[in-house]
């Protein structure tokens, strides 16, 4: 099969975001299958990234410490979906900087079908490639294989494009 570069897309540009803001709340009493729903609505709200990281709370208690990095003007935003939707009683606040890559989706055909990949650029150098994850999925479960297959085919036919 041939293959061949649909498209290459810049998606945005190299650049430094000096007015972000980190919430963080560490929660101990939450029934985890709330999760989801939390980080779609902070999503929503502007947030541009949401985690957790497993702590170790008083008494020995296992938690988590919810992580919400937005813009400072979505902090408002930000806040009342924690207190609405979580348990915690309160909120830590960090001021800082983002660095992000210059990112181009590109689009590759390999036996699963097309497959976006992401292409990462630190000054104009190609430094990070990832095919998009749900899509290796959804393609192989619909032929019965493994989305690692896919995920795999499709980054080797983009570094087969891509080679000088």
């Amino acid at each position: 099969m041939e293959r061949e570069i649909r498209t290459q897309r810049i998606v945005e540009a190299e650049h430094t975001d000096p007015n972000m803001v980190e919430i963080q709340a560490n929660i101990d009493d939450m029934n985890p299958e709330l999760w989801p729903p939390i980080f779609e609505h902070l999503l929503q709200a502007g947030a541009k990234d949401v985690w957790l990281v497993p702590i170790t709370m008083k008494q020995g208690r296992p938690g988590v410490t919810l992580h919400v990095l937005c813009p400072h003007p979505v902090q408002d935003a930000a806040e009342t979906v924690i207190f609405k939707h979580t348990t915690t009683l309160g909120l830590r606040y960090a001021s800082t900087t983002v660095h992000r890559l210059e990112k181009r989706m590109m689009t590759v055909d390999t036996s699963f079908g097309p497959i976006d990949v992401k292409l990462g650029f630190f000054q104009g150098e190609l430094t990070q490639m990832s095919p998009e994850i749900s899509q290796c999925h959804q393609r192989a479960l619909e032929q019965g294989k493994s989305g690692k297959e896919a995920f795999q085919e499709a980054l080797f036919a983009a570094q087969k494009l891509l080679e000088p």
